[in-house]
């Protein structure tokens, strides 16, 4: 897995996690947050290490299918940066206020 997916996943989780079962929580949590192999999760569980990897696949779709339909961690990324820049006298009080609010419109 690469690096760039994995923060992207991570950064869904915390936002989407709440959305995933049980089931799928777990195994995202312990796959992503504590580092295990699929195996060692299937082990922890008592389930095969392909329904570990079902698992892991269905709830990557699923966050991502969510990021795409309510846009929460780019819009996040995006404030951030708006902050960021209002911080750092880059943009004037009213850009800023004119721009947020024009995001959370989105």
């Amino acid at each position: 897995m690469n690096l760039e997916k994995s923060l992207k996943v991570s950064k869904l989780l915390d936002v989407y996690g709440v959305m995933l079962s049980d089931n799928q929580s777990k195994v995202m949590t312990e796959y992503y947050f504590e580092d295990k192999t699929l195996t060692e999760i299937g082990e922890i569980m008592k389930i095969s290490r392909q329904a570990v990897l079902d698992t892991v696949k269905k709830s990557e779709d699923k966050l991502f299918e969510l990021e795409n339909k309510f846009k929460l961690v780019e819009k996040f990324g995006i404030i951030n940066q708006l902050m960021k820049n209002f911080k750092e006298d880059v943009i004037s009080k009213d850009d800023f206020l004119t721009k947020l609010d024009d995001i959370l419109k989105e």
